[in-house]
């Protein structure tokens, strides 16, 4: 796409036409469950202007009844392939939060009413000095890769004095992909939660034992995946060194310390044998009948992965 001339200004400011439509939930008898607060607040959106936004900028945007993490697609990452890249202001795959000319991406309302506006402030070129945030406030975030052959993924588990243990508007969400060639990593609040997280904020202060689920899973060109695959993660600079956070494969009743090393290599089959179609895909259905026993956990019905951290 090519333009010419001189971009207008956006003068007062745009305002984006958001909705948050409430779905009804099934009727007793249907065949599978609703999780329907996760589909509620969906918009596709775009940058309309020549200038690159910064969802991060101190001034420009007003946000109300807004999830603070956008998402998008893009199609040369994953192998090229294509993945959605996300950001929540602080951590994520879309470097540092820049929305490009022209480019679509998806927002999430979380309530009646939505709003979201941005004026001229909100755009990068201009001349203007940008902050780091004190370290002290500063979230600690740990990226966990998942590479199989040339695919690979990326997922946050973040630790912010905005996090809870259960939705916050800081938290992003797995989203199905379009292309028939992907690989899935998400983890979970909580062994209580069941909304598939790539960007899983929760809260820094709690002393309690952090116990993550974590999920992976993929399809090369509609068929599961079988064979090698790598995690990789990396502790941030700000880790505490009091702090001791393990991955527990649960299926092969082995802990890796993820102190010690930063990548973990296992042979992994698709729950799928044969071609995975759309409906088989990942909703939050499919996470609810995986995680749908609060009884005491034995190795059957544990998650595949678990992450421990220990304050």
């Amino acid at each position: 796409m090519t333009v010419t001339g001189i971009e207008k200004a956006v003068g007062s400011g745009v305002s984006y036409p958001l909705t948050y439509t409430t779905r009804t939930a099934p009727t007793s008898g249907t065949h599978y469950l609703d999780v329907n607060e996760y589909d509620k607040g969906w918009n596709l959106i775009g940058n309309h202007t020549a200038s690159t936004l910064d969802w991060d900028a101190a001034s420009g945007w007003t946000k109300i009844n807004m999830d603070n993490s956008i998402y998008v697609w893009d199609p040369a990452a994953n192998g090229g392939n294509g993945d959605y890249l996300t950001w929540n202001g602080s951590t994520g795959t879309l470097t540092n939060g820049k929305i490009a000319p022209f480019q679509a991406f998806w927002v999430r309302s979380n309530a009646n009413s939505p709003v979201l506006t941005f004026n001229n402030d909100a755009k990068v070129a201009r001349a203007a000095n940008f902050y780091r945030a004190p370290a002290e406030n500063k979230p600690i975030s740990i990226p966990i890769k998942l590479e199989y052959k040339e695919l690979n993924t990326t997922s946050f588990v973040s630790l912010s004095n905005t996090g809870i243990t259960g939705y916050d508007s800081y938290d992003a969400y797995r989203l199905v992909p379009m292309s028939d060639t992907w690989l899935e990593l998400y983890t979970l609040s909580s062994t209580d939660h069941t909304s598939p997280l790539v960007i899983n904020n929760l809260p820094l202060n709690d002393t309690t034992l952090v116990n993550i689920p974590l999920f992976v899973d993929g399809q090369n060109n509609g068929v599961g995946i079988k064979g090698t695959c790598i995690l990789k993660w990396n502790l941030p600079e700000n880790w505490p060194s009091d702090w001791y956070i393990n991955l527990q494969d649960n299926t092969n009743s082995k802990m890796i310390s993820m102190n010690d090393v930063n990548e973990y290599k296992f042979d992994f089959t698709s729950a799928s044998s044969g071609n995975l179609t759309s409906t088989k895909m990942f909703t939050p259905k499919q996470i609810l009948s995986k995680n749908s026993s609060n009884s005491s956990k034995t190795k059957s019905n544990l998650p595949p992965y678990s992450i421990i951290i220990s304050k």
